[in-house]
């Protein structure tokens, strides 16, 4: 049995020696130099339900973090012979951010467990740096990191508001789920068939919502003087 779940793992793993949701990670993360959109977000968040992918989520978020605390000024990305890449501690944090709030309960415990290192993050990350040479007035390059990790140690230090945040965020989730939208929407079955022809025409026995506006829009005549 032990032999099949080790060559099981090893399948699911690409050929680079990366399993696919590291490999998802290292390609949103690889050139988001305007931070991860929102649906990336969602969908490590989604994963981290997930116990195998968490824990390679948070093993490449937590590693990322460490590895930018050495060296600071490199703001894109640093070689690495433990990961084949790794990414900026403000990707990362930024990440976490958005899993702690959205995730699993899992990477509340991480966190939970780390919370010195986040902590010491907010109060001194670059700033030592930053304060020592004049011409880096506005170079601080550690200033995004220290605001996100300052945002993530409150939390952390108020377990009240945390799981204030985590209700409100997982009320939302469902909300929008209704509408077909959001982290928890139903997706598409394998039994869905797409219609052979399509027409650009609406017949009278369409829903409403399919109006311009959707229902109750109001409609005028094409002369009408609207003020």
């Amino acid at each position: 049995m032990e032999r099949l779940v080790a060559l099981f793992k090893e399948q699911l793993r690409t050929e680079d020696g990366r399993a696919p949701v590291e490999k998802l990670l290292d390609d949103a993360l690889q050139d988001c130099a305007t931070g991860l959109p929102t649906t990336a977000l969602n969908d490590f968040a989604a994963r981290t339900f997930n116990p195998v992918d968490v824990k390679r989520i948070l093993a490449r978020v937590w590693h990322t973090i460490n590895t930018s605390v050495e060296r600071p000024h490199l703001v894109r990305k640093v070689a690495s012979t433990m990961y084949p890449p790794a990414y900026d501690a403000l990707q990362a944090l930024t990440l976490l951010h958005h899993c702690l709030i959205h995730g699993s309960r899992a990477v509340v415990a991480s966190c939970s467990d780390r919370r010195q290192l986040v902590t010491n993050l907010a109060r001194h990350y670059n700033r030592c740096e930053f304060q020592q040479y004049a011409y880096s007035q506005d170079l601080d390059v550690g200033a995004g990191v220290r605001k996100v990790a300052a945002t993530i140690a409150e939390l952390l230090a108020r377990p009240d508001d945390l799981e204030a945040a985590r209700s409100a965020a997982a009320a939302l989730q469902k909300k929008l789920s209704t509408r077909g939208l959001g982290m928890l929407s139903p997706k598409t079955g394998d039994n869905f068939v797409r219609p052979s022809v399509y027409s650009d025409t609406v017949g009278r026995d369409s829903p409403t919502s399919w109006e311009l506006g959707g229902k109750g829009h109001t409609k005028y005549e094409p002369d009408a003087d609207i003020d």
